[in-house]
């Protein structure tokens, strides 16, 4: 028998000045398909200009969420990133309350959900990447560190106070199947060089682990680590020093072929996904040891400031024990 269960595993509030929360401990012993997070915020607007109000909103009240198992980093992932992660899936749900642009607003209550679905987007079965722990000695923890300057996340100009914000995290698992997964999740976060003027092959280094399959690469662009971007300007060769896996297509193909799954987040042009895998085949995903130098090369655009490229890997991890074998042939 199969049971799915959501259980609230914990919330974390933001301190005045940002920082990281106390660790949540995630349910143990279970197999978990999906995190959910709840972002709730209290908001007040003063004076006759309230500036502008950021398009990316609530996600950005958030600069990283860390899970860790046995002190292993088994994910990075950004506030944006957690709002991309929830766009394969779903719409984000709207908004409780509306930031305007002028005029004083007290206590306006904000809310946003999101998920991290462990299982790719393009699965038959969901439960064919799921994460278990690999000792139960150990707890997994998830971590969440606030953006430091909040009510510049929010709205840009003056006149906004944060009074308070929290993170409800939520763990949707199974516990009493016993058919194991074919993967662990992985997500990898590394970030690019500066990025100054016009470059014609700019290189992003992506280390993914030598055993792990890829099934995509994301990238996504943003200034001063605050204001997401449109960066990647042409072409796009994604390879190894043996192979190219995408050779030279224009950065807008690519953007439209990720359109035929799903919309990025705005601004959407600031996101890039390389898929590596299409139409459910375990097989189609490039493997870590099969080329060296694994990189992306790219035309890119610098704005004369900090411009930056975070590359996340979506990789899948047999660990032999806790996943089953994949069947010949798919």
């Amino acid at each position: 028998m199969k049971t799915i269960t959501y259980q609230a595993i914990g919330s974390v509030s933001r301190a005045a000045n940002g920082g990281k929360s106390a660790p949540v401990e995630q349910i143990r012993g279970v197999k978990t398909h999906a995190l959910l997070f709840g972002l709730d915020a209290d908001v007040t607007i003063v004076g006759a200009a309230g500036g502008t109000v950021n398009a990316e909103s609530t996600q950005r009240l958030i600069d990283l969420i860390t899970i860790r198992e046995n002190g292993i980093v088994r994910a990075e992932i950004t506030g944006r990133m957690l709002a991309y992660l929830t766009s394969r899936a779903q719409k984000q749900a709207a908004n409780i309350g509306v930031l305007a642009g002028a005029g004083a607003q007290a206590n306006t209550l904000l809310h946003a959900d999101f998920v991290v679905d462990w299982a790719s987007i393009f699965a038959a079965d969901p439960a064919e990447t799921a994460f278990v722990e690999l000792d139960g000695r150990y707890p997994t923890t998830v971590e969440v560190t606030w953006a430091a300057s909040a009510e510049a996340a929010l709205i840009s100009g003056t006149g906004l106070t944060l009074n308070s914000a929290s993170l409800g995290i939520s763990q949707m698992y199974d516990s009493s199947s016993k058919l194991m997964p074919f993967f662990l999740p992985r997500i990898r976060r590394t970030t690019s060089k500066a990025i100054a003027g016009v470059q014609a092959a700019f290189s992003i280094p992506l280390l993914p682990e030598r055993q792990n399959r890829v099934e995509s690469i994301v990238l996504h662009s943003l200034v001063d680590n605050v204001s997401s971007t449109a960066i990647l300007t042409g072409q796009v060769t994604l390879r190894g020093d043996r192979v190219r896996y995408i050779d030279a297509v224009d950065r807008r193909t690519l953007l439209n072929e990720q359109r035929r799954f799903f919309d990025a987040p705005v601004p959407a042009l600031s996101y890039l996904e390389l898929h590596q895998r299409t139409y459910g085949k375990l097989s189609e995903m490039y493997v870590g040891n099969q080329d060296e130098n694994f990189r992306v090369e790219a035309h890119v655009t610098g704005s004369g400031v900090t411009a930056l490229i975070d590359a996340f890997l979506l990789e899948k991890e047999v660990v032999p024990g806790y996943t089953r074998a994949i069947p010949e042939g798919w």
